[in-house]
């Protein structure tokens, strides 16, 4: 049974997250525009789950939708002690600094969730899900992290951060999409690299994706 320390401590890491700046738009150097920390990027990331959730339930596709949401919440939970370790969208999933990533994650949520009782195994079981990317729920959760990432980019945009900066966020996003196999993920996806290309296009700026 899940005592009442068990959530405090649980919800103090959550709450670190507040505090841990997401790393991509530093390297960028875009973050003096608008910082973002990780727990606002969970919140987006939430946000968009409910909506291409309720979505998706609404055509007929058998998910679980409070599954779902716990697994968007917690997705970034392991940066409270890692902080935000930046992707190698060139070799993503492949490179020796991704597969280091993933393993200091998994740690991290190993440290936060030992010695929980009740809803730690459970926890563990969704965040593991995942970073496997398998499940119906899993592929949506990524793909709204995604589409998080691209609407703060366009916020940037809007905020005066040329396109040209940031088209490396969309460029890199595309094969995921197509990966995920979400016909909703890839239509917003769409949607957000053509608002991208008219923001381009307004000042001039031209390439290829």
């Amino acid at each position: 049974m899940t005592t009442p320390e068990d959530i405090i401590d649980l919800v103090r890491n959550a709450v670190g997250l507040k505090r841990v700046n997401r790393s991509g738009w530093g390297i960028a150097g875009v973050d003096r525009f608008r910082p973002e920390s990780v727990a606002e990027h969970s919140y987006g990331t939430i946000i968009s789950s409910i909506y291409i959730s309720q979505y998706l339930a609404g055509t007929g596709v058998q998910l679980n939708i409070e599954k779902t949401l716990i697994m968007a919440a917690i997705h970034d939970l392991p940066e409270s002690l890692t902080s935000d370790i930046p992707h190698d969208a060139s070799q993503s999933g492949k490179s020796s600094k991704e597969t280091l990533k993933r393993e200091m994650e998994r740690k991290a949520i190993q440290t936060i969730l030992r010695g929980k009782s009740g809803s730690s195994k459970q926890l563990m079981s969704i965040w593991k899900e995942y970073e496997d990317c398998t499940t119906i729920e899993a592929r949506l959760v990524r793909g709204a992290d995604i589409i998080d990432m691209l609407v703060h980019a366009l916020d940037l945009e809007d905020s005066g951060v040329s396109p040209r900066i940031l088209h490396r966020f969309f460029a890199s996003s595309q094969h995921t999409f197509e990966t995920l196999g979400i016909d909703i993920l890839s239509a917003i996806y769409g949607i957000l690299l053509e608002m991208h290309r008219k923001n381009a296009d307004d000042l001039n700026i031209r390439f290829e994706i």
